[in-house]
Parts: C-alpha cells; sequence; structure tokens
C-alpha cells in the first residue's frame, strides 16, 4: 500500500496524465461518448509486470494499483481520483482515466464477480485479464463485472488476476476499494423455467418433471420446473402457455410474442424497449430463476455465413442483457437439428458450427451466469447414425418431419433436466 505526503502527491498530480501511457484519440462519435476501451492504447494482459503477494487477496484499496500502469490517476491515501483528460466541448483528443488492480487468488475458489466501490460512479469499463487470448474482457459499467466460476485462464504465472477500471467523461471520480465476491453455496436458485415451442414440448414428454423430481429425491434438493410454449392447443397432449410444475396448464401467457422463439425473435424479446417484448421479458425475469430457451428446427436452416453471423450477432446481444442480471441464470440451448431430407450438408454444418460456438469459451468465458445446452449435439448425427450434422436415425419420427420421435425425446429429457439441476446448483449470485 503506498501512502504519500502532499509534496509527493503534488508530484504523482503532474505525473498522472502519463503514468502508464495510452494513446489519445478524437472523441469517437463527436459526442463524447466512445464505444469501445480497444481504441485508446491500454496495455494488454501479458504487458503486465507484478510481483505477486505471498496471500491470496479478496480486497483492494483503491490506491493499490499497479505503479507502471496506469494513466490520469491519483492515489491519496487509501483512495484512488480518476481524472480523464475529456475536452467538455467535445473536441480535440481524448484520455481515459484508468488503473490496473492485481488480485492473487487461489483459482480452486470460486468468484461471482468483482465489485468496485465509487464515492459517484462514473461511466467506463472494468476488463478482466484472460490470459488465454491475451486481452480484457470488458464489462460496460464501472460498479461490477462477473467473473467464470473457473479462473484458471484468467491469471498469470504467479496466479494474480488483474482487474482494469477504465472512465470517461469530466470531472473527478474517486474510488475507494475492489472486492471479489466469493460465489455462495450452490442451490440456491430452485425456479427453473423453458421457453420452447414443439420440440421442447416433446422432450418435457419425455420425462423432463420425472427426471427433476427424481433429482430433487436423490439429492435432498427442491427444484420446480415451469414452461412456456405456444399459446393456443394444438395436440390433445400440449398445455399451451404458461404451465405449472405439476404439469398443468395455468390458463395464463406471458404475452404474443413468446409464440415466436426463432433467434431474431428471441433477440427481441430479451432487448427491445417495445412494451410487448418489455412485458414478457419482466413476466419472464420477475417469476423465474433459472431460464432456459429455445429455437424449434426451423432456425437450423442457417443458409450462408451471413446468416450464421447474424444468429451470433443475436446472442452477443442477449448476453449483454444476462450480464445486467447476475440474481438469474441463463441456458441458451442450440438449434434442434432437421430431418436430413429437409436440409442439405452445408446448411446442416453450418447449424453445427452455432451449437460449438454457442458452447465455446468465445461466447461462455466470463459470464458466469450464462451455460449452453446443446440440443444439437444431443439429437444430431455424427456420421454414424444417419447422415453427419441431420438428425439421428434411430430419432426419426415415421414421416418425414424433424421432430424428434418418442425413443429421442426420452433419450434428451433425462440429460436436459440434470443439466439445469446441476447448472443451478453450481451457480449462484
Amino acid at each position: 500500500m503506498r501512502y504519500f505526503g502532499s509534496a509527493i502527491a503534488l508530484i504523482m498530480l503532474l505525473m498522472a496524465a502519463c503514468g502508464g501511457g495510452q494513446t489519445a484519440v478524437p472523441d469517437p462519435q463527436g459526442q463524447n461518448t466512445p464505444t469501445t476501451p480497444a481504441d485508446y492504447g491500454l496495455p494488454s494482459p501479458s504487458a503486465l509486470a507484478h510481483t505477486a503477494s505471498a496471500n491470496s487477496t479478496t480486497q483492494l484499496d483503491a490506491s493499490e494499483f499497479l505503479a507502471t500502469h496506469y494513466d490520469n490517476v491519483l492515489d491519496v491515501n487509501t483512495t484512488a481520483e480518476f481524472m480523464p483528460d475529456w475536452p467538455t466541448d467535445g473536441s480535440g483528443n481524448h484520455e481515459l482515466a484508468w488503473a490496473v488492480y492485481p488480485f492473487t487468488i487461489d483459482t480452486a475458489e470460486r468468484f461471482s464477480r468483482v465489485e468496485l466501490d465509487w464515492h459517484s460512479a462514473p461511466v467506463g469499463w472494468i476488463g478482466v485479464s484472460d490470459f488465454s487470448t491475451d486481452s480484457w474482457n470488458w464489462s460496460q459499467g464501472s460498479a461490477q463485472a462477473a467473473l467464470p466460476g473457473d479462473l484458471s485462464d484468467y491469471v498469470d504465472e504467479s496466479d494474480v488476476m488483474y482487474v482494469l477500471a477504465a472512465v470517461y467523461g469530466q470531472g473527478t471520480f474517486l474510488l475507494n476499494e475492489l472486492n471479489l465476491i466469493e460465489q455462495a453455496g450452490g442451490g440456491g436458485l430452485t425456479n427453473l423455467f423453458f421457453l420452447h415451442h414443439s420440440t421442447g414440448q416433446g422432450i418435457i414428454n419425455g420425462g423432463v418433471r420425472s427426471a427433476i423430481a427424481a433429482y430433487n429425491t436423490a439429492h435432498s434438493t427442491s427444484f420446480e420446473f415451469w414452461d412456456h410454449c405456444y399459446t393456443w392447443e394444438s395436440l390433445p397432449d400440449w398445455p399451451g402457455g404458461l404451465v405449472d410444475p405439476d404439469g398443468n396448464a395455468t390458463g395464463t401467457s406471458y404475452g404474443g410474442p413468446c409464440d415466436d422463439t426463432d433467434p431474431p425473435d428471441l433477440y427481441e424479446i430479451w432487448t427491445s424497449g417495445e412494451s410487448n417484448y418489455v412485458e414478457v421479458r419482466n413476466n419472464i425475469l420477475d417469476n423465474h430463476e433459472v431460464i432456459a430457451f429455445k429455437s424449434c428446427f426451423p432456425a437450423s436452416a442457417i443458409s450462408s455465413s451471413g446468416m450464421l453471423q447474424n444468429y451470433k450477432d443475436y446472442y452477443l446481444g442477449m448476453r449483454d442483457v444476462f450480464d445486467a442480471h447476475l440474481d438469474h441464470l441463463f441456458v441458451v440451448m442450440s438449434t434442434p437439428p432437421l430431418h436430413p431430407d429437409e436440409t442439405n450438408a452445408e446448411d446442416a454444418a453450418r447449424a453445427r458450427q452455432f451449437a460449438n460456438w454457442l458452447k465455446s469459451s468465445t461466447y461462455l468465458s466470463g459470464h458466469p451466469n450464462v451455460v449452453c445446452f446443446d440440443l444439437f449435439d444431443q439429437l444430431a448425427s455424427d456420421g454414424s447414425d444417419g447422415p453427419i450434422n441431420t438428425l439421428r436415425t434411430s430419432y426419426l419420427p415415421d414421416w418425414t418431419d424433424s421432430h424428434p420421435n418418442a425413443a429421442g425425446n426420452a433419450a434428451v429429457a433425462p440429460v436436459f433436466a440434470n443439466f439445469l439441476c446441476d447448472s443451478a446448483v453450481a451457480y449462484a449470485p
């Protein structure tokens, strides 16, 4: 910890504009609103030099930033003043105020987030070191950033994880301290919810509720499974709308947009400001804790690389919303595969690529309240049971249709149920 007298503080104030060095850039949008910290010449995690302390650290005073990596920041006793060089008229060059903080941690421990205690929170970002990509995993906002359950990629050879606080705008912003928040004991989230269409209904009928009941008995848990399907009854065993844990239709619906669950429609449900989408979103968030959702099999007809990229963009946009709701666990699901007579090799391969991306560290790393259930992989052939990347021959219905048969539904149901329960036990806000 560093303590400074008034003379040294004055020297530091003069040095604050050049401590770690950064790129001064023009106002990116002409309105004093930067879109990303990547434009400002910040150091990569591998460029950081720090000698780790012997003991694990979960709390740092704001003055304990790396002396070699900061800019426009002054430490005053145990606090730090962030003073971005941000012209009030929007002209000229702009410089962030930023500093890097080292946390020496035991990677066997589990942390849910890092929290920054500001006297008055500014606008900016929090970056967490990711040594697997030698980059910063950025979270919008200056108050907290989610952490993955496994931090092995986030520490250097001395088990030091770095947190970079970067702010912009006019003014001086006082930071008091930084804290790593440990994950609470598992099992805190017990209300499970599944938004789906017809393939999802088939899987539920394959034994999801009985599998969850068996899980509760075996693990002394109390999970309740709710689901929401089409708001109209299309089949005798199709309750429609919101269904309670006993499998009974409640006679209510969360709204018309629930009938549309292709990727662009899911994106609207989670991100749109239109009142009908906001209503659906709030109904789900207010009433449920573990939220699983999927598109139906037509979404696996990914006809171009551009369409595949659009899918990824939709799910990245949804993930931004999930990051703001760390008290919920979100279960994204890959799309079900198509019947081999209803697709082609190229579209089917792109569906597999999308499924692989959803469950990859590229999408999930740094977002501990987001997990992926790879439904595509559960149902698709690897080439040994029908054409590769299509619905397995053993799961084909008796007619040309992409709904899995009873065998397919019965195979997936317990895997899906256990995944929901295991994920809920493993995560706690």
